[in-house]
C-alpha cells in the first residue's frame, strides 16, 4: 500500500511538472536574448532596441475584510454618472468622517479653484529607469541636414531590403530578478461583488464591469470616488495611474526650463492626459479622440484632479484627420479644418475645458503619445511573443489605418519629434524595431517593461530619442 501511495505521489508531481513546463512560456520582452552582430553584417542598416524595467507600485491595495451587507441590486435604468454615487450612499457613506482620506476631505471643502500647484506635490515619485531621460538636449544638438540624411538612407535600405538588423540589448534592470512588493497580492482571494475591502459593492451588471475590474478602480484613478467617470471600454483600457504618472515623468526628464505641448491621439477617458497635465512643465495637453462622450468623462476626469482647464484641450476628431493637420510637427493650413469658434463646456464647480473641432489644435507639438486600441480583452490571441504594430487597427474616416502606418503618419506630420507607444506585453520588440526604421526614427528605441507590484503590466516604447 505505501508503494502504491508512494508511486501514485509520483505520478501527480509528474503532471504537475508537465503542467509548469506547459505553462512556462514567457512573454518576449521577459526572456529575449542579447543579439550578436552577425559576420555577414557588412553594408547592412541596423537599430538598437533597448530593453529596460521599471518596478512601480501604488498605495491602493485590496483588504480582505468581511463583506458589507449594502444592496448588490443592478440597476440597468441608472444612469452611469449616478452609479458609483448610489452605490456609496447605499453602504453609509463610508468615505465620510474620521477614516476619509486626505484628498478627498480637501476636495469635500468647497474649494472651487483648481489647486494645482498642491496637487502637484501629491503626484508619487517614482525611481526612473537607465533609459528613463530619453528625451534629452542631446537630440537638439544634431543638425536638421543629418537627421534628415539618415532617415533617407533608411528608407531606401528598407526599400531594398526588409532584413534589417535589430539590435537588442538588454539592460540591468530587465535582467535582474523581479521582484515582489507584496506577496500576498498572489493568494489574495477577493470578496463577493466587486468589494475590495471598502464595501462599497459594483453597482453595475457584470456583462459590463467585471467584479476584478471594480474591485481595482481605485488602481485606474487614485480618486475614483470623487466622481470619476467611465464607459464600458475604458474600465479595460485606461493606463493605471501609478504607470500614467512614471510615463508622465519620463517623457519630461531634463525638460524643466520649458513649457511643452504633448498630443495625445487616443485620449479615451484621460488617463494618461491628465498624468501629462499635472506636469509643471508640460503646458498644454491636446486630447484626442473620436468618441465626444469620452472627451467629456476625460474633462470631468481632469476637474476631480484640480487639473488647470487651460492645459488641456479635447479635440474631436480622427488621429488621421488631427495628423494631416500638421508638417514637421508646425500646424499648416488645411481647408478641413473646422472654423468654428472655441466652445466651453463646463465640467461642474466653475471648470470650463475647451472641447471641440480641429480649430482649437495649437500651432506646434513637441511630443506625441501613442495608446492605440489594442484589439479588446482579445489582444492576447496572437501569443505572448507576437504582437505588433500590424495587430492594431484604427477605425478612420473612409476605412481602418494599422498600426505601422499610424507611426509612419505620425513621423512625418510631427518631424520624427519624440514619441512614445505604449503597447501590451506580450509585444514583440524585433517587429516594433523594424516598425520604426521604416518610419524613419532615427537611434535606439527603448522598451520598457511597465511592472506594477510585482507583475508585468505593459510595455512603453520611447522613440526618436537621439
Amino acid at each position: 500500500m505505501g508503494r502504491k501511495s508512494k508511486r501514485r505521489w509520483n505520478n501527480n508531481s509528474n503532471q504537475q511538472k508537465k503542467r509548469k513546463k506547459g505553462n512556462s512560456k514567457r512573454f518576449w520582452i521577459e526572456d529575449c536574448p542579447d543579439t550578436e552582430l552577425p559576420a555577414d553584417s557588412s553594408g547592412r542598416q541596423s537599430i538598437d532596441v533597448l530593453i529596460t524595467r521599471v518596478e512601480l507600485e501604488d498605495s491602493y491595495q485590496q483588504t480582505p475584510v468581511v463583506a458589507s451587507s449594502g444592496s448588490n441590486e443592478k440597476r440597468s435604468d441608472v444612469t452611469a454618472d449616478n452609479k458609483v454615487k448610489d452605490a456609496m450612499e447605499e453602504v453609509g457613506t463610508k468615505l465620510e468622517g474620521a477614516d476619509e482620506p486626505q484628498a478627498t476631505k480637501e476636495a469635500s471643502g468647497g474649494d472651487k479653484e483648481p489647486r494645482y500647484k498642491e496637487l502637484m506635490a501629491e503626484t508619487e515619485t517614482c525611481s526612473l529607469p537607465p533609459a528613463a531621460s530619453v528625451f534629452s538636449k542631446e537630440q537638439d544638438t544634431k543638425s536638421s541636414e543629418s537627421i534628415a540624411s539618415s532617415r533617407e538612407e533608411r528608407r531606401q535600405d528598407v526599400d531594398k531590403s526588409p532584413s534589417v538588423l535589430v539590435m537588442i540589448k538588454r539592460t540591468k534592470s530587465a535582467k535582474r530578478k523581479l521582484e515582489r512588493f507584496f506577496p500576498a497580492v498572489d493568494n489574495f482571494k477577493p470578496l463577493p461583488n466587486g468589494d475590495c475591502g471598502d464595501g462599497i459593492l459594483n453597482p453595475y451588471p457584470k456583462s459590463d464591469v467585471p467584479d476584478k475590474f471594480w474591485a481595482q478602480r481605485k488602481r485606474l484613478f487614485s480618486r475614483f470616488d470623487e466622481g470619476i467617470q467611465l464607459d464600458n471600454e475604458s474600465w479595460y483600457s485606461v493606463t493605471p495611474e501609478a504607470i500614467a504618472n512614471h510615463i508622465a515623468a519620463s517623457m519630461v526628464t531634463n525638460k524643466a526650463n520649458e513649457k511643452l505641448t504633448i498630443l495625445d491621439l487616443f485620449c479615451g477617458c484621460g488617463g494618461n492626459a491628465i498624468a501629462f497635465a499635472r506636469r509643471e512643465e508640460v503646458q498644454t495637453v491636446v486630447c484626442v479622440d473620436k468618441d465626444m462622450q469620452k472627451l467629456e468623462k476625460a474633462a470631468h476626469n481632469a476637474k476631480c484632479y484640480g487639473v488647470d482647464s487651460k492645459k488641456m484641450v479635447f479635440i474631436h476628431g480622427h488621429a488621421g484627420e488631427v495628423l494631416d493637420c500638421y508638417k514637421g510637427g508646425d500646424l499648416i493650413q488645411n481647408d478641413n479644418r473646422e472654423k468654428d469658434p472655441e466652445s466651453l463646456k463646463d465640467s461642474g464647480s466653475g471648470y470650463y475645458y475647451r472641447i471641440g473641432g480641429l480649430s482649437l489644435l495649437p500651432s506646434a507639438i513637441d511630443m506625441a503619445f501613442l495608446s492605440p486600441p489594442w484589439g479588446g480583452m482579445d489582444y492576447g490571441k496572437v501569443g505572448k511573443r507576437n504582437y505588433t504594430l500590424n495587430s492594431i487597427e484604427i477605425e478612420e474616416t473612409g476605412g481602418t489605418l494599422n498600426g505601422e502606418t499610424l507611426l509612419e503618419r505620425v513621423g512625418r506630420s510631427l518631424g520624427h519629434r519624440p514619441t512614445v507607444l505604449f503597447l501590451p506585453k506580450n509585444v514583440n520588440g524585433t517587429a516594433i524595431g523594424k516598425s520604426a526604421f521604416k518610419a524613419g526614427y532615427v537611434g535606439s528605441v527603448v522598451l520598457e517593461q511597465n511592472v506594477l507590484n510585482g507583475k508585468l503590466k505593459t510595455v512603453t516604447g520611447y522613440l526618436g530619442i537621439d
